[in-house]
């Protein structure tokens, strides 16, 4: 009982979605054409449970209103840098749409 009182003043949730690039390089198969030339920096860690600090290549941020019913979610995404396939050359720095 003591904890659904306590529960109760608590009007919204926030949760949140982290991803990056584990490995060190991520590279696209050939059977997908033209991008297969390139190659992506990866992040080459593993999972962090940090809040901020280590760089992370997508971030969805939802809030839940419990008395409003309702959802709002906040979508971020970070830059890669690409480089050519074979070279190595760096070619640019990108960064995914959030649709």
């Amino acid at each position: 009982m003591e904890r659904a009182r306590k529960a109760k003043k608590y009007s919204k949730t926030v949760v949140v979605w982290r991803s990056f690039i584990r490995q060190k390089w991520a590279t696209i198969p050939k059977a997908l054409g033209s991008a297969s030339g390139y190659k992506y920096r990866g992040d080459n860690r593993g999972y962090s449970t940090k809040i901020t600090g280590p760089s992370q290549r997508v971030d969805v941020r939802g809030i839940i209103n419990w008395n409003k019913s309702k959802y709002e979610y906040f979508p971020t995404t970070g830059w890669t840098k690409v480089y050519k396939a074979k070279s190595g050359k760096f070619v640019a720095k990108r960064k995914a749409s959030t649709t």
